[in-house]
């Protein structure tokens, strides 16, 4: 009978406590809370002209307006990109206000007809070549923010694309390439039973961490979470860590159910089912030997369009399908996540 060693298969050896840069501090007020600029319930926010629509200046698609995050810093990120689970979507049936200006008193329209949605933390125009971190950074402010959002205040020019599905296509890829540099699972995600890649992620992450929700390291000793840094803002130079100055419980406010959540059980429970699936079909014993199933045997979602496996059932899973045995074991509705953003769009845009 094949067995499997569990703990190889979802606790990794201890993250030893890494020794802090003393060339870099973080700064308490480098990231205020958010504001959301307007009484919950306004359907229009009106500011001056000089901040609702400065006329865009030579090369404006090379350059952001100020914004509220001007000292965004990849040396002393935001905490809220070390969070593993997003928090209570509190304005989940919130209409985002219509952008007015003061001079007119109309809606800011861009240069393509587009009518502009107010987020505080937005400048009104955004560079093309805005950071995969900052944009994460501001979704993760709002849940209500969309891709539309930002492709709206960018500026023609340069020979950018950008409008259309590339153009989208080509944000969002900005935005997952940084959340893979910091092993980041995706809060996009997370109203879905687990993906490939966030089975794959749980493996790096240790006991502390997934209890703790974050994925800064977490030093018990001395009751600190560890951030780290890098050199840019895409994150593709690892500088060190800093001591964060938070507690270590930071991340445990706001969870949508328990910590761990509901959603990071059913990850631990897929990885390790997974991996006894792949060591019955013997494709070896070694705790990572799940990814190397071929698609006919993984989790039908994990695939997308027309090329999904069928969803049958499995002498593996006691006769259960892949989709009937996370629904026996988590349950239909993970219960998890961002609620879907239609209710809060307000004037269609």
């Amino acid at each position: 009978m094949v067995t499997v060693n569990s703990q190889s298969v979802i606790t990794p050896p201890p993250q030893p406590v890494p020794t802090l840069n003393p060339n870099f501090v973080t700064a308490p007020n480098r990231y205020p809370a958010y504001n959301l600029g307007y009484s919950p319930g306004d359907k229009i926010v009106t500011r001056p002209h000089l901040i609702a629509n400065p006329p865009a200046v030579q090369n404006q698609c090379d350059i952001t307006s100020n914004h509220t995050y001007n000292n965004f810093s990849s040396t002393d990120l935001p905490a809220i990109l070390f969070r593993l689970e997003p928090y209570h979507d509190v304005f989940s049936n919130m209409e985002v206000p219509v952008f007015h200006d003061l001079s007119t008193g109309q809606p800011v329209v861009t240069r393509r007809g587009a009518t502009l949605r107010y987020f505080s933390f937005l400048p009104r125009h955004i560079a093309y070549g805005v950071s995969g971190a900052l944009l994460e950074f501001w979704f993760r402010l709002d849940h209500r923010l969309e891709m539309n959002d930002i492709l709206m205040r960018i500026e023609s020019g340069g020979g950018h694309a950008i409008s259309g599905v590339n153009a989208r296509n080509n944000f969002q890829m900005r935005r997952q390439r940084f959340r893979e540099r910091i092993s980041m699972i995706s809060w996009n995600d997370s109203r879905s039973w687990p993906v490939k890649r966030d089975v794959d992620l749980i493996g790096d992450y240790t006991p502390q961490q997934i209890c703790l929700n974050t994925t800064m390291v977490v030093d018990v000793l001395n009751a600190r979470l560890l951030k780290p840094l890098y050199s840019s803002d895409d994150c593709s130079e690892h500088l060190g860590y800093i001591d964060s100055g938070l507690s270590l419980n930071f991340h445990l406010s706001h969870l949508v159910t328990t910590a761990p959540t509901k959603r990071m059980l059913a990850t631990i429970a897929l990885r390790q089912k997974v991996q006894e699936v792949a060591v019955g079909l013997g494709l070896g014993n070694q705790p990572d030997n799940w990814k190397v199933m071929d698609r006919a045997n993984e989790p039908r979602w994990w695939s997308a369009g027309q090329h999904k496996p069928a969803d049958i059932p499995r002498n593996d899973l006691h006769g259960e399908s892949w989709m009937e045995w996370m629904e026996h074991e988590m349950g239909s509705n993970m219960g998890v996540g961002i609620l879907q953003r239609r209710a809060t769009r307000g004037v269609q845009i």
